[in-house]
């Protein structure tokens, strides 16, 4: 059976507070009282625990509320006014696909396409990029021919286990090697169209230094970044992250920095603690 799907498009309210509304059409597939929710993200399916307020809005359609969880989801995976498909699954459980698939119920007419590049895109993006997401693939295959021209292959999506104590998982690194053993992440993020700190981009770094610390000792451990330059001072956004945030960075973790208009890597931060390390 097919499922009922709502186009929403994520306007700067949903995109900025973690939470939208359904539409009339879809809404009677969605419980008809106040209550818990159950959100599930992208192919994944990652759940979020959501809530559903019918008092919000005077018509008493359903506004979904997902928190800080869905906010920073829809940051990471979507650009603002993205039209993103939302499943109804059924009266307690929504399906958030990040791909936009099926016809669906609509909601009103929607002018901008899935994926408009944002004023502050990274001028890393060429044109012909899909989303940000293509953005990214694009970046960590530059990641990839970089470290190939220091002698060293890496394969994308490499996983190996990490936990913080003796229970372990396996978790996919951007590039990496078992021999060397080598794990890298890749970020072509930038500063926002305003000069300001993209708090939610950074959050993702944060994550990104807690699988640092939880991946194996023996790992050489790389941050490879996209630079960008602010422009009141001149400071790179990695430059930034490094001093504000050294707390959360493990010793471990070595920061590179890529510059498109000079094509070229550079070492911005060297581990304290390194490994063993084979020569590029």
């Amino acid at each position: 059976m097919t499922l009922p799907v709502y186009k929403l498009t994520l306007h700067k309210t949903y995109y900025d507070k973690g939470f939208f509304n359904l539409g009339v059409d879809i809404e009677r597939f969605v419980r008809s009282d106040n209550g818990p929710i159950n959100i599930l993200l992208g192919a994944s399916k990652t759940q979020v625990d959501g809530r559903v307020d019918r008092a919000a809005n005077q018509n008493g359609t359903p506004r979904i509320f997902g928190g800080a969880e869905l906010q920073h989801w829809f940051q990471r995976n979507f650009d603002l006014k993205s039209v993103v498909d939302v499943h109804i699954v059924g009266p307690n459980e929504i399906w958030i696909n990040d791909g936009n698939t099926g016809q669906g119920i609509e909601g009103p007419p929607r002018a901008a396409p899935k994926a408009t590049p944002r004023a502050d895109s990274t001028t890393f993006q060429r044109a012909g990029s899909k989303s940000n997401a293509q953005v990214g693939k694009d970046f960590e295959e530059l990641a990839r021919r970089f470290f190939a021209r220091k002698g060293i292959t890496l394969s994308m999506n490499h996983r190996i286990p990490v936990g913080i104590e003796a229970q372990k998982k396996k978790h996919a690194f951007d590039l990496g090697s078992s021999s060397p053993k080598v794990i890298v992440e890749c970020k072509s993020h930038t500063w926002t169209s305003g000069n300001n700190v993209p708090s939610a981009k950074l959050t993702v770094w944060n994550e990104a230094m807690y699988y640092f610390a939880a991946s194996p000792a023996e790992y050489r451990k790389i941050f490879f970044v996209l630079r960008d330059e602010r422009i009141s001072n001149g400071e790179s956004l990695a430059e930034y992250y490094i001093r504000m945030y050294s707390h959360l960075i493990p010793a471990s973790v070595e920061f590179w920095e890529y510059d498109t208009n000079r094509d070229e890597g550079k070492l911005l931060k060297e581990a304290s603690n390194k490994v063993p390390e084979p020569t590029w």
